[in-house]
């Protein structure tokens, strides 16, 4: 049971570094940075999918779970590099300005 909740651990911590490196690479103050970033979420996803298969493979998930999981980080997968994509070539956003200092 150790072992289940050590790969539960591992899908989180994946799962939520996706997001944050988004988010980091939004407040960054160049392209090259933002586009960085967003690399690193892509890797950590593709940690969280495999993180699923080593789940599936120990029966931690059935398949219609492993299924959903899937087809959902696949969606994402195909999101973030759309993202990639846009920003290489198009430019980051407006990066955005320090929060002052109370």
């Amino acid at each position: 049971m150790t072992y289940y909740r050590d790969v539960h651990a591992w899908q989180m911590r994946a799962s939520v570094s996706i997001p944050s490196n988004i988010a980091e690479g939004y407040g960054r103050w160049s392209r090259r940075e933002h586009v960085h970033f967003l690399y690193i979420a892509r890797g950590s996803l593709l940690e969280l999918e495999t993180q699923l298969f080593i789940a599936f493979d120990l029966e931690y998930l059935r398949p219609a779970q492993f299924d959903d999981l899937l087809r959902t980080t696949e969606a994402i997968g195909r999101k973030l590099n759309g993202l990639i994509r846009y920003y290489k070539h198009n430019g980051s956003p407006e990066p955005r300005p320090p929060t002052p200092e109370p």
